[in-house]
């Protein structure tokens, strides 16, 4: 952001130090022009990515407090160590069956997982019958390994659709592109 207020000098000197050129930039928006399945895999990630994001500061730290009270910290904790555990054991799992599948498919599945404790609490209520199924469902949700930069589904969707010689920088673009798309997404919902 303070990059982006600097003069132009400024900025052109910071990414000719971090190894960036307007060379560089330019083959990124190519890549993204040349093939816009990428760039609609990134902006269907970003989307994900933000939209799960939307529902803990507003509902799930006060329902947590609420039914957990002091103990919410550890509790918190633990749901995030089952989460870690059920990525380690069944990613990869996970993966190998989806790589046998249609990508699409498989993200529509990696798509419902993770909104399933959403649902979960949506339909049993904001209680803490509702809490239990959400912290149930987000272990479960583990398994699809999904992280504030996308999950691994995302990546063999942009490997599919990019010639082997362009993939090294359509991975940095889809890394960079859904944190761009999560921080614009978390910058309208702040000015809500």
């Amino acid at each position: 952001f303070l990059i982006a207020l600097q003069p132009w000098r400024a900025q052109r000197a910071f990414f000719s130090s971090c190894g960036m050129s307007g060379r560089t930039c330019r083959n990124a928006c190519r890549l993204l022009y040349d093939y816009p399945d990428l760039a609609k895999a990134i902006v269907a990630a970003g989307a994900l990515v933000s939209a799960l994001t939307v529902g803990s500061p507003l509902v799930l730290v006060e329902l947590k407090e609420d039914v957990w009270k002091k103990n919410m910290s550890s509790y918190s904790a633990f749901v995030a160590m089952g989460t870690g555990i059920c990525s380690v054991v069944l990613g990869a799992a996970f993966g190998r069956w989806s790589d046998n599948i249609d990508r699409r498919v498989a993200m529509a599945l990696v798509g419902f997982l993770n909104f399933l404790p959403w649902y979960a609490l949506l339909i049993i209520g904001v209680n803490s019958a509702g809490l239990i199924v959400y912290c149930v469902f987000w272990v479960v949700s583990g398994v699809t390994c999904m992280t504030p930069t996308g999950c691994p589904m995302i990546f063999a969707f942009a490997y599919d659709v990019m010639p082997a010689h362009e993939r090294a920088i359509a991975f940095g673009i889809s890394y960079f592109g859904v944190y761009i798309c999560a921080l614009v997404a978390a910058a309208a919902g702040a000015g809500v």
